[in-house]
């Protein structure tokens, strides 16, 4: 059976905050983690327009790679068009 793979760009804000969720993390304990104020860290989010120095402070507070805030693949059944869950190990 074939699975789509779809390359579609996404949001760096969109990216952290799946990021987040995956790992249990809201948005007040990164900010904490950060060292700022959580409206601060919202503020941010919204205007999605980060710093490398800024991402690379977040990839450190979440635990994951800077590269983890770009695109990620998404797969999609061909047969029921829905997006399918795929954990790499």
């Amino acid at each position: 059976m074939a699975i789509y793979k779809h390359h579609k760009i996404m949001n760096i804000t969109e990216n952290i905050k799946r990021i987040l969720d995956e790992k249990g993390i809201t948005q007040r304990e990164l900010a904490e983690r950060l060292g700022i104020h959580h409206v601060s860290l919202g503020t941010m989010l919204r205007k999605g327009n980060f710093r490398i120095e800024t991402l690379e402070k977040f990839a450190s507070a979440i635990g994951c790679d800077v590269a983890d805030f770009f695109s990620r693949p998404k797969f999609i059944c061909p047969h029921c068009g829905k997006e399918l869950q795929v954990t790499i190990q």
